[in-house]
């Protein structure tokens, strides 16, 4: 997911600076969503996800991934990244939505209308270009 997506893209927590994906999985880890969830989500395979989930936990100092959990909830970003989490399900759910819309066989015949409600954290002039 690109990070035009995100209102108030976080990348760091506690002064550690994390990717763009490492965010995605962290925020999924904080959220409890199991490997086969992120690997849908994402659209990545579970040994990409456990190299990420390795490559963080060395960028922060710890082993295990309740211990990613239990830093990012002490630290100040713990609202954002939560919240980077629902906009990846959006992001999902609105890229399923379209592949059907693509797909469809009627979809020549008609003309396709997207409205998009302001939640702060989704781009619509993102959104509505992917209909192009």
């Amino acid at each position: 997911m690109e990070d035009c997506f995100l209102s108030d893209p976080v990348t760091s927590i506690g002064g550690t600076v994390f990717s763009h994906r490492q965010m995605d999985i962290i925020s999924c880890i904080v959220n409890g969503v199991p490997d086969k969830e992120i690997e849908r989500l994402l659209g990545i395979s579970v040994d990409t996800i456990r190299t990420h989930v390795k490559n963080i936990t060395k960028k922060d100092g710890f082993d295990t991934r309740d211990q990613i959990r239990k830093n990012v909830e002490s630290s100040d970003n713990h609202r954002k990244i939560k919240e980077r989490y629902v906009d990846l399900l959006i992001f999902s759910k609105f890229q399923e939505m379209l592949k059907k819309v693509r797909e469809s066989k009627i979809l020549p015949k008609y003309k396709c209308v997207v409205h998009v409600i302001d939640t702060g954290s989704v781009d619509k002039y993102i959104l509505l270009s992917y209909l192009k």
